[in-house]
């Protein structure tokens, strides 16, 4: 019984002390309620989907986390995921008034399932990590779209996931390397496109687009807002555009080709991904790896 009355007064003094302190952190914590409050309506608003969020303050560090919860960019492609996660954290950077005061801005998804009723599990599938202006962070691997699954000497190939929720294949190359080393400073590509039915099984009908989604990783930003790019084929330019990169050290632009003009990228023996003035070849096993992604379209 004396233990508690200790316990008990050394809790009063304490609350007696700092109550000054504590009217500022509970005027604090409301306020960060209210902002979080405010990017949440704007999230559900845009998507129309459950999504948390929460601040976890580290030492020096202030981080502030937003996790979808069975989102339905959990049964399709990294590139898509990537792509909201990229226009999270820019609502984030918008709609959060003292994102000046964070340090990192987590975008994750998790798959969550229910037994029992009060009994969740939850299976996280990845998260993007951002800086406060909402560019991307080359802290974690696992969400770069680079060729670091294919070591040294393993030749790139397409591959195809069926969706049977949607009745779609998702083809891609999981990461073309331009420039550098898988997982370290360079330029890579990842090239998808989705069609229906099982390709799998028998060549669908083609897309009418396939999108190319760059990524560049360099100690200070290398492209500007709009960038030439074009696709030579034996010498000869098949398709140019101007994109737009997004992000500072790490930076992503996503690029879309009309399907027709991919076969004619591919129909020839060598094909070069010129970005403004820098030209890149690519060797025979990533031209290779293009050429298979046709396999699943009809002709």
């Amino acid at each position: 019984m004396r233990s508690r009355r200790i316990i008990l007064a050394s809790i009063l003094a304490a609350a007696l002390l700092t109550a000054g302190c504590l009217k500022d952190a509970v005027k604090e914590f409301s306020k960060t309620v209210g902002e979080l409050m405010t990017v949440r309506t704007e999230l559900m608003k845009k998507y129309g989907e459950n999504v948390f969020l929460n601040v976890t303050a580290g030492k020096n560090v202030l981080t502030l986390n937003v996790t979808y919860i069975n989102s339905v960019l959990n049964e399709k492609t990294q590139a898509e995921r990537i792509r909201r996660a990229q226009e999270t954290a820019q609502i984030v950077k918008k709609h959060y008034t003292s994102i000046n005061n964070v340090s990192v801005i987590w975008v994750g998804f998790v798959r969550q399932t229910t037994r029992l009723i009060v009994f969740h599990t939850n299976e996280t599938l990845e998260f993007f990590p951002f800086d406060k202006n909402g560019a991307p962070l080359r802290q974690r691997e696992s969400w770069q779209p680079t060729d670091s699954t294919h070591p040294a000497g393993v030749e790139l190939r397409a591959s195809a996931s069926y969706l049977s929720n949607t009745d779609e294949t998702d083809v891609s190359v999981s990461g073309i390397q331009l420039e550098g080393q898988p997982g370290g400073l360079g330029i890579t590509v990842l090239p998808y496109f989705r069609v229906r039915g099982d390709a799998r099984e028998a060549p669908a009908p083609a897309p009418e687009k396939i999108t190319f989604n760059f990524a560049s990783y360099s100690e200070k930003p290398r492209f500007g807002d709009a960038v030439r790019v074009a696709f030579i084929s034996n010498g000869k330019t098949v398709v140019q555009s101007k994109e737009k990169f997004f992000g500072n050290d790490a930076q992503f632009s996503y690029g879309q080709v009309p399907y027709s003009a991919f076969r004619k990228m591919i129909g020839g023996t060598e094909l070069t991904i010129k970005l403004d003035d820098k030209s890149y070849p690519l060797t025979r096993a990533q031209l290779t790896a293009l050429q298979q992604m046709d396999a699943y379209v009809k002709n």
